[in-house]
């Protein structure tokens, strides 16, 4: 099956517990919120750095156990980091995937490759 747009998607199947973006990242931001209660640019740059810190572990990660810690520290920041900006990640990730799965392969790859990856 080809996927081109985001409902091409087959729907997951049901797992327990299944926690939607959305809800898993506005539990993040309570957690967040709490432990850093001040809603300034200088919690949102730490965060920022908190989420480098973890890509950091994570391309430095060694084996599987360690990768899935690292994803969930990557997407644990990373929700924090949309809340304290105000993103909708739930939103953003259909909306761009929109356009991701609208590039031809090759596309992809060119775009890639003008960006050194």
């Amino acid at each position: 099956m080809q996927v081109t747009t985001y409902s091409d998607v087959p729907e997951l199947e049901p797992r327990k517990p299944y926690v939607p973006l959305r809800a898993l990242q506005e539990a993040v931001s309570a957690w967040h919120s709490a432990v850093y209660p001040s809603g300034t640019f200088d919690v949102t740059v730490r965060t920022l750095a908190k989420l480098q810190e973890e890509v950091i572990e994570l391309r430095n990660a060694g084996d599987h156990a360690a990768w899935s810690e690292e994803c969930a520290d990557v997407l644990i920041c990373l929700c924090a980091l949309a809340s304290r900006l105000g993103v909708n990640l739930e939103e953003a990730v259909k909306a761009k995937l929109e356009v991701v799965l609208a590039r031809t392969p090759e596309e992809q790859q060119s775009r890639d490759k003008d960006r050194g990856i």
